[in-house]
């Protein structure tokens, strides 16, 4: 009866991993051409693109020992486990830990450009990473003494985990209110068709992230000892897709906004055209440090303009009001 029991524990466990490591490489092969359109020829090198190539990079190359050790080492990493591979399952946690702070510092840094660098946002988002980053640490550190003895995760490490990935949960959550309330502010007071689409797509990329966490915090609190953590991988790997496609969105070429000398603003045409910042996508409406991580500068009266839908702005001179450089961000959401 034990002998079938660890076998179905362990067809879950593969099952469940596996799936999560096809979704994880199948996406980055899938949006590799875009990658390197948006983020290794054009553009400038800035946090957000040191950030995606942090967690894109760490989250595809740093995986591949732990898919060894689920998929092909025969064995489930919550139950007790030869010492050779214990520094792997330690190196398993740490990599975790990484991952779960580059994507609570990028879907952060998208929130904070979305509010125009509002202080209490600010406040808001500095506080939530802050108790996050803080006690992730503290439970990483804690769990070390139980991964180097080999012994599966109890219900008290499992605990200790778990209010990790509450931390994480809460963060999450956060993000998504904020991101919706934008969304349900823009459809009372512009009703544009295109970046209502634009918020709610981003939401749907934080719905999944926040799912995925909730049924990881599930397991880790509730289920039996060999299930605690089959979804912890799932998770960190759902949320690294995720915050990749928002910063590829990021840089999407349908409208591009150069600043000139002078300061003035125009339009390109052309995405391959030079360009400094960039722009609207689904899920992706951020300023760019242009705007957003960049003192505020007042600019001057708005031309009209239209390109395939999108408001456009021809011409900027003068002096104009906070208010009108909110309209002229909220109508050209930049990429960073």
């Amino acid at each position: 009866m034990f002998h079938r029991n660890f076998q179905s524990l362990e067809l879950i466990n593969f099952s469940t991993n596996a799936a999560a490591f096809v979704i994880l490489y199948y996406d980055f092969f899938l949006t590799l051409g875009t990658e390197v359109d948006r983020y290794w020829t054009p553009g400038p090198w800035n946090i957000i693109s040191t950030l995606f190539f942090l967690n894109r990079y760490i989250g595809v190359l740093g995986n591949m020992p732990v898919a060894y050790q689920i998929l092909c080492s025969g064995r489930l990493k919550t139950w007790e486990q030869p010492q050779s591979e214990l520094n792997l399952t330690l190196y398993h946690e740490i990599l975790i830990l990484i991952l779960q702070l580059l994507v609570a510092a990028l879907m952060s840094l998208r929130t904070y450009a979305l509010y125009n660098r509002a202080l209490p946002i600010t406040a808001i988002l500095c506080v939530s990473v802050a108790v996050f980053s803080a006690y992730s640490v503290y439970a990483t550190i804690s769990t070390i003494h139980t991964i180097m003895q080999g012994k599966p995760v109890d219900d008290e490490t499992g605990r200790r985990i778990a209010m990790a990935f509450g931390f994480y949960l809460g963060h999450d959550t956060i993000v998504f209110v904020l991101t919706s309330i934008k969304a349900i502010r823009m459809y009372n007071q512009r009703q544009h068709p295109l970046l209502q689409a634009l918020y709610v797509d981003g939401l749907i990329f934080y719905s999944v992230i926040v799912l995925f966490s909730t049924l990881n915090l599930a397991f880790l609190t509730l289920a039996d000892i060999p299930l605690k953590t089959i979804w912890t991988t799932p998770t960190n790997v759902v949320s690294v897709v995720m915050v990749s496609r928002l910063a590829l969105n990021m840089r999407h070429p349908s409208i591009v906004r150069r600043i000139n000398a002078d300061g003035s603003s125009e339009d390109l045409e052309h995405p391959d055209a030079p360009w400094i910042s960039s722009v609207v996508d689904a899920g992706m409406t951020m300023p760019t440090e242009e705007h957003a991580l960049q003192p505020r500068r007042r600019v001057g009266s708005l031309g009209q303009g239209r390109n395939d839908g999108y408001a456009g702005v021809n011409s900027i001179h003068g002096t104009t009001s906070d208010a009108t450089v909110d309209a002229l961000v909220e109508t050209h959401q930049l990429r960073v």
